[in-house]
This record gives C-alpha cells, structure tokens and sequence, in this order.
C-alpha cells in the first residue's frame, strides 16, 4: 500500500537519474522504473531528466537520485531556491566509495541552513542495521532494516532521523520538514545515503533478507515526504487590519438598515 498524496495543485514530480554518467546503468534504471511506479501510484505526474533542467520553478518536488554525481554549487543554489520557493527535495548519497557526492550533500545542508552535519560511515562508526523511526514506519509495516552498505550522518542537523543505528545513535536517512531549515523554510528535505533501498526486489538487490521492508520504507517516504502541507505551514494568514474591519462593520450596518427600510414600507402598505 502506498498512501495517498496531497500535492495540492501541483502534481509534477521530476526525478533527476544521470543515466548517461551513470556507472551502473542497471541500477539507475531499476530505481527510476521503481520510484516512478510509486510515485505514480498515488497521483503523481513523473517527468525524468538526465541532468538538472535549467529551471525547476513547475515542479512540486524533486528526487535527485545521481548517488554518484557531485552537485556543484550551481546546483546547490538551484536547489535551496527551490525549497525556499515551498518544493520538496530529496537527494540520494551514498557510501564511502561516493566521497565527493557526500561531501556536495553536506555542503547542500548546511546552505540550506539544517544544520553541520558530519558525514560518517560503516564500518566507521555506525551499523548497516537501523531502526525506522516514526512517522515513515506506517502505512507499510517496517520497524527495521538491514541497509547494503551505507553512509550517513553523525547527527541530522536541524532535521530528524527517519532511520537510526540504535548503537551508535547515528543515521543513514535523515528528513527536513518544512520551517525546519533557516534559508528554506518553506521547503522540505530529504536525503538517504544508500542506492540499494530503492532498487526493486529480485532485480539486482543483493540484500534478499529484508522481505520487503526496503520497499515499505521507500512508499512510507513517499507518503510522508510528498504529503507535507501545501501550501507551506508556515505562510501567514492574514488577519484584518483596522481599517478593514472598518469596512466589515459599515458594511454590516448598510445591511441591517437595509433590511430595516424594507420591513417599513411592507408595513405602510
């Protein structure tokens, strides 16, 4: 089951894949195909790009799953606007052997303003196995996981932990709410530093012992990274000014002396 999504007016969702830079073409493929299937499924329109389009203003969100491709600081202003502007935004890392990705993705957060985040890895301090924490636990059942070989963060910033080693109280999945990060407060954020959670079963995922949970997780990421409120929570409402309320009031009064005039002349008839 993959839970509705609440996009509001805007249904566009762009998956960025670099299948032409890609070093595993199978991968990028799998994971496209799958994520797209998801996303579908619950109201989405997919569009997918080679490479960042040079304006992402028309989409509602974007996946960003290039685990090998470093996001130069071109694209990371492109992306903070973004967010700022109220899309959402997840970005895929990934181990060790992709430094220089996971190095741009710190960079990404910090201008985003969620947080310093120090990058860590296994087995340099943090185990493959990970608890998920609430709310990307329901509607698919998950509690736990075993990752392929991830990466991820000491502490999530200003963000939260959707998956955590419960040893060492570090996480491979982080997410952003929106009015969680200083320079994108209208925008919410995502990230998991592993490639291997989105490929589909019994498609080249060399993990067979989750029995799914990889996959509960991605739809429950889905459900609640895209069903954030739109329009952003924490747009003003605007209250009336005095003079406004002055406007109300008189125009309460035409109408009560209105009504009084006519009740007068059915009278004198």
């Amino acid at each position: 089951m993959v839970p509705g999504l609440c996009f509001g007016v805007n249904r566009n969702v762009l998956i960025v894949n670099g299948s032409s830079t890609t070093p595993e073409p199978a991968i990028t493929t799998n994971i496209t195909a799958n994520l797209s299937a998801d996303v579908t499924a619950v109201g989405g329109t997919v569009t997918v790009s080679d490479t960042i389009p040079t304006t992402i203003t028309g989409y509602g969100q974007v996946w960003d799953v290039r685990y090998f491709s470093t996001l130069s600081a071109g694209d990371i202003t492109k992306y903070v606007g973004f967010m700022a502007g109220g899309g959402s935004l997840f970005v895929m890392g990934e181990d060790v052997a992709y430094a220089a990705r996971n190095a741009s993705l710190i960079s990404l957060f910090t201008a985003a303003g969620g947080g310093s985040l120090t990058y860590t890895d296994v087995p340099g301090g943090m185990n493959a196995t990970q608890n998920v924490v609430t709310p990307v636990t329901t509607p698919n059942p998950v509690t736990s996981f075993n990752y392929n070989s991830p990466g991820g963060v000491m502490t999530p910033g200003t963000g939260a932990f959707i998956t955590v080693d419960p040893v060492s109280n570090r996480g491979a999945a982080v997410l952003w709410r929106r009015n969680t990060m200083t320079n994108a407060a209208n925008g919410a954020l995502a990230v998991v530093f592993d490639v291997n959670f989105m490929i589909a079963p019994d498609a080249g995922n060399p993990d067979q012992t989750n029995l799914g949970y990889e996959q509960n997780f991605l739809k429950n990421l889905i459900g609640v990274f895209i069903n954030l409120p739109d329009p952003p929570i924490n747009q003003a409402i605007a209250t009336p000014t005095l003079s406004q309320w002055g406007l109300i009031l008189l125009g309460g009064l035409l109408l009560l002396m209105a009504a009084r005039a006519l009740r007068t002349a059915s009278a004198h008839r």
